[in-house]
């Protein structure tokens, strides 16, 4: 039997990075499922807010044994939504049309000049850009060898200490769905990223070090998946 503080270690391993989500989600999207129910066990706030605000997943917490036992439903899906039935619209009955005794005739009309409008410019309309085919995601396996070396940054990349970046150009994530740039960052584990990048357009991956960005031999590992799930 293995020791308590072994135990702890592999504990905190396992809830100290999403690996195991990935799994889980894996395995659900390959039945066909839209959502995923997650122990208090398995899962923190931390790990909550992560998955919604990095990765766009829709996170909520329930009690589901008196209010005493709390788990988490992680969902990417509608299929929740009950959809509405449609209800019955009553035919309407048809009115008979009375028969005049006789048949009145109408007067000529004089005719009456008519002066046209003068039609009304009107501002031309700029579509809102929508997410297509034509983005792909990426699945991530993040070295801790990496983000180890992630040290001595300052200013705004002071937050990518301990972690390997994507920075993703013109493209988006299931949470805000305007193609944008910005920089998605890892710490050590394996991940499916929702983040979502334009065909041909590969994420730069690497880490910052004493404020320069890494590229070169890497450990981590940047690999497309397939077509974005939103």
């Amino acid at each position: 039997m293995i020791s308590g503080s072994v135990a702890k270690t592999s504990s905190d391993t396992t809830t100290g990075s999403l690996s195991y989500i990935n799994n889980l989600v894996t395995g659900a999207t390959t039945s066909g499922s839209y959502y995923i129910i997650v122990p208090k066990t398995l899962i923190n706030n931390t790990m909550a807010t992560q998955l919604r605000s990095v990765y766009g997943y829709n996170v909520t917490q329930r009690s589901n044994f008196n209010g005493t036992n709390d788990e988490y439903i992680v969902s990417w899906g509608s299929i929740l939504d009950p959809t509405p039935t449609p209800t019955a619209t009553p035919t309407p009955t048809a009115t008979p049309t009375p028969t005049p005794s006789s048949t009145p005739v109408p007067p000529t009309p004089t005719p009456t000049a008519t002066t046209s409008p003068t039609p009304t410019a009107t501002a031309a309309i700029t579509p809102t850009p929508t997410p297509t085919s034509a983005y792909r995601t990426y699945n991530y396996i993040i070295s801790a060898t990496d983000t180890n070396l992630a040290t001595g940054n300052t200013g705004g990349n002071a937050q990518y200490d301990g972690k390997v970046v994507a920075i993703v150009t013109d493209g988006y994530n299931c949470g805000n769905t305007t193609p944008r740039t910005f920089t998605v960052s890892f710490t050590a584990g394996s991940f499916l990223s929702w983040v979502c990048s334009p065909n041909g357009v590969t994420p730069q991956f690497g880490y910052y070090a004493n404020d320069t960005l890494v590229t070169s031999g890497l450990v981590s590992t940047q690999t497309l998946a397939g077509g974005c799930p939103c």
